[in-house]
């Protein structure tokens, strides 16, 4: 992993949309992984950061990225229930079949956890 990549990982999970910006226009490449296999996108899922994410899919991301548990952006948000970011992965085209590691759809940890009306 180079520099650039590993300041789009630091940026996207603290939410530095300026650092986020400037590593995509550096030449970081937005599905770089990390040890886990998270993405930069998963990891602004997972701590809600937006605004990170909104960029990450402007550059490209995929939501159906999946990482070493099988966690997706797209599925880590039925887990979340940010109605925010799932604005921000639903024009993205994410795989509404895509399986967790338990064999589930994004719907049912957001209908487990009261995240759908």
């Amino acid at each position: 992993m180079n520099a650039l990549d590993h300041d789009l990982l630091t940026a996207a999970r603290t939410g530095d949309t300026d650092g986020v910006r400037t590593a995509i226009e550096g030449g970081a490449r937005v599905d770089v992984r990390d040890e886990e296999l998270r993405t930069p996108l998963l990891l602004a899922v997972h701590g809600d950061r937006v605004e990170a994410a909104r960029l990450l899919v402007a550059a490209g991301a995929d939501p159906d990225a999946q990482d070493r548990r099988e966690e997706s952006p797209w599925l880590a948000t039925g887990v979340t229930g940010s109605v925010a970011m799932l604005h921000v992965l639903l024009p993205a085209g994410p795989d509404l079949t895509l399986r967790n590691r338990f064999g589930g759809i994004a719907l049912i940890p957001a209908s487990e956890r009261g995240h759908v009306a």
